[in-house]
């Protein structure tokens, strides 16, 4: 029996959970917009060490239709990073119903930290960590969407921002962290690895269409 008295807050991190964070294609996607991130500080910045870490924290803001980033101080980003965090949102109903959005939805926070660097030549390995923060808790905008109308969640919703709003008990937040591998080349940044991928994606798609025209002839005439 779950004892409301006990609820406190803290932090929960689980197993299952970060292995199916992981594994996902929004986190894989995410990381490849970290690893491009890194490649082109390492590209650029090599001869200053001291640029190349990225300690000040930034936040993606939206002013009608923009979306730009600004750092602590609320000044605009000149670098306009590319990525914020990976995201498990209800914009997709087949991903809706695999629990992850109910798990973590929207995520907090997310920070990247580059663990090791192994050069060989202009090649090179490296490790970094990922953590996600996600907080269980609701706020105005969460009571204000379209699918509280139905009964039985705003009734939940109603219920549980009682309790942590005017009740006092806190919600827990969720870590997420685990570390991925990967390899680069010093003379390679975004741009390089952006047209490398695009190149590929022609060609897989070159291959496709000759292959559909190979079957299409081969194919019994009736």
């Amino acid at each position: 029996m779950l004892n409301l008295r006990e609820i406190k807050g803290g932090i929960y991190e689980d197993e299952v959970l970060t292995r199916n964070i992981k594994d996902h294609p929004e986190t894989i996607a995410y990381c490849q917009q970290v690893e491009d991130y890194i490649a082109e500080q390492l590209k650029t910045k090599l001869a200053k060490l001291e640029e190349v870490e990225d300690n000040d924290p930034y936040f993606e803001k939206k002013e009608g239709k923009e979306s730009f980033f600004s750092n602590s101080k609320g000044k605009r980003e000149a670098k306009r990073k590319k990525f914020t965090k990976p995201m498990y949102s209800y914009g997709n109903p087949i991903e809706a119903t695999k629990g992850l959005t109910i798990a973590t939805n929207d995520i907090w926070s997310a920070e990247v930290i580059l663990k090791e660097v192994k050069f060989s030549g202009d090649d090179y390995t490296g490790k970094y960590e990922v953590t996600l923060w996600d907080h269980f808790g609701l706020d105005l905008p969460d009571m204000e969407k379209k699918f509280n109308i139905i009964p039985s969640i705003g009734e939940v919703f109603v219920c549980w921002f009682i309790l942590q709003h005017l009740r006092g008990y806190k919600p827990f937040i969720t870590k997420i962290t685990f570390t991925r591998e990967f390899m680069g080349n010093l003379q390679k940044g975004m741009t390089e690895l952006d047209a490398e991928r695009e190149k590929e994606r022609k060609e897989k798609a070159r291959e496709l269409n000759e292959q559909i025209q190979i079957d299409i002839w081969t194919s019994p005439k009736f």
